[in-house]
């Protein structure tokens, strides 16, 4: 470039550098009013750092001795930075071993394998294990737990994958079952927090503390024929109660207060569930709405217990497109992976916690 040139770049500002130009364009005019300054964000190529581990034996005990250092892994052959990149490119964002594998290739120019990512994650679950566990007999002890499952290939094979959280925390599990015996065994026998759950009999077999989600009561309208004005009356009535007890519980009312507004509401809820009908969707919001008759007023007693399981709902919509794509897990080893870091990076984001900067803390212990 000639020595009337136009463009140069100012001197460095901490991180920052001043992009600046002299002359105007089109007509070489010299600029000296600036109108607004744009920032413009670069992250430079990050540089590749070999460790060289060292081991020795002791020749006073025969004690063989690995050298530590903050960012180099005791196992394995790769650091703590991409170790908690594999994890989280592999657990939050989805991209399978394969992808993963050309992914690290053409952002550090390392040569890997996706079977060296696998070995590479199951080193961390290992040892992300235990915080797995902590997490899970904090959900033991949970006052109010919203619950929900959805099915799950493993080895072509139909196994589920349960999702309990606090909202706050949240833990999944994979078991073979829907039934009861699994609640039992994830939350133990003397659980004494309320559930709030759908109408599948395995929370009603398990446990008396219920609150029945009325958005599965409601959701009937989605589907209903504008001519079934019998279901429509039931439908319009239930929308009419949901509506004013949320209304009421708004108010903060007083303890005796919320006793009473439920007493009343189970009494006109009762007398719907016994109404005689011909529609057939009519029969079946009836039929729902009597066989959890005990368990859809919880919330109005209960100020934590929030009327729906929305809650639950949206946090399995990560599995269920983690499911999408990889079809079915091949072992117990996937279940494994699967359930313990979808738990705890969920529980991480949940308490505004950097999921990246957690894998690379629990990245130190491998």
């Amino acid at each position: 470039m000639d020595s009337n040139s136009r463009h140069s770049v100012g001197p460095r500002d901490e991180s920052q550098i001043r992009v600046t130009q002299d002359r105007c364009d089109r007509c070489g005019c010299v600029l000296d009013n600036v109108s607004v300054v744009i920032p413009v964000n670069e992250v430079e190529q990050p540089e590749n750092i070999r460790y060289l581990r060292h081991h020795y034996e002791c020749e006073n005990c025969n004690n063989s001795v690995i050298a530590h250092q903050s960012n180099c892994p005791t196992e394995g052959g790769y650091g703590t930075n991409l170790l908690a990149q594999m994890v989280l490119f592999r657990y939050e964002y989805r991209i399978p071993y394969k992808k993963l594998a050309h992914l690290i290739q053409q952002l550090y120019s390392c040569d890997i394998h996706r079977t060296t990512v696998l070995n590479a994650c199951e080193r961390m679950e290992r040892t992300a294990r235990s915080e797995y566990e902590a997490l899970h007999e904090r959900i033991q002890s949970a006052e109010v737990l919203y619950a929900d499952e959805t099915p799950h290939l493993v080895d072509g094979s139909k196994s589920w994958i349960w999702a309990f959280t606090t909202g706050d925390e949240t833990l999944y599990v994979f078991r073979d079952s829907r039934g009861s015996e699994v609640l039992e065994e994830v939350l133990g026998e003397e659980f004494t927090g309320i559930i709030v759950c759908d109408g599948h009999r395995s929370y009603s077999a398990y446990h008396s503390q219920l609150q029945r989600c009325w958005t599965h009561l409601l959701r009937g309208t989605d589907s209903l024929s504008d001519d079934d004005t019998e279901a429509w009356g039931i439908y319009n009535r239930l929308f009419e109660i949901f509506d004013g007890l949320k209304e009421f519980v708004n108010t903060d009312p007083s303890p005796v207060q919320r006793i009473i507004v439920q007493r009343e509401s189970r009494k006109e809820l009762r007398r719907i569930a016994e109404t005689e009908v011909e529609s057939e969707d009519a029969e079946d919001v009836l039929t729902m709405l009597g066989n959890g008759i005990g368990h859809w007023l919880t919330f109005v007693v209960y100020p934590q217990v929030k009327p729906t399981n929305n809650t639950v709902e949206a946090i399995l919509r990560e599995p269920i497109a983690m499911r999408r794509i990889i079809r079915t897990l091949k072992n117990e080893k996937g279940m494994r992976l699967h359930e313990t870091f979808l738990s705890l990076l969920r529980t991480w984001k949940q308490q505004d916690a950097n999921p990246y900067t957690e894998l690379k803390r629990l990245a130190h212990d491998v």
